[in-house]
C-alpha cells in the first residue's frame, strides 16, 4: 500500500512540475498600466575606421518562421543609425525573445546580417542580445 502511495505522489508531483516549466508567452491586459511612450530599439552600424554604413534599404526578418517584420527604406536619419524593432512589432515577437535578423542593403547589395534576439514586458520590446553598435570591414 505505502509503494502505491509513493508511486501515485511521485506521479502527481511530475505534473505540478510540468506545469511550471510553461512558457508564460501571454499578456494580461485587464492588469497591464503601460505608458503611452513609443519605445523603439534603434543600432548603429560604422565601419571599421569609425564611419557610418549608409543603406539603401533593410529588411527584418524574424528567424523561425523566416518572414519579414519590417521592410524599409531609411529616410531623414542620421547616417548609420537604423530602426531595429518598436513596439509596433511587438505582436510579431514572442515575449520571452525571438530571434530577428537584420538585413542591410546598399546598391541592391547585402552587406550586413546581424542576428539579434528581442522580447518584450507586454508593454514595451526590450533587446535581449546583440550589441547596438555594430562594426563592419569595407
Amino acid at each position: 500500500m505505502k509503494k502505491k502511495l509513493f508511486i501515485f505522489s511521485i506521479i502527481i508531483g511530475s505534473f505540478f512540475f510540468i506545469g511550471c516549466k510553461q512558457k508564460i508567452n501571454h499578456c494580461s491586459k485587464k492588469d497591464l498600466h503601460c505608458t503611452k511612450i513609443l519605445k523603439t530599439i534603434h543600432i548603429t552600424i560604422k565601419y571599421k575606421d569609425q564611419n557610418p554604413v549608409q543603406l539603401d534599404s533593410i529588411v527584418i526578418k524574424k528567424a523561425i518562421p523566416n518572414t519579414n517584420i519590417l521592410v524599409t527604406q531609411p529616410v531623414n536619419q542620421p547616417k548609420g543609425y537604423y530602426k531595429l524593432i518598436s513596439d509596433l512589432e511587438k505582436t510579431e515577437i514572442e515575449k520571452t525573445g525571438s530571434e530577428i535578423v537584420f538585413y542591410g542593403y546598399f546598391q541592391g547589395v547585402n552587406i550586413i546580417n546581424k542576428t539579434f534576439i528581442v522580447g518584450h514586458d507586454c508593454c514595451h520590446v526590450e533587446l535581449l542580445s546583440g550589441n547596438k553598435v555594430v562594426t563592419i570591414a569595407k
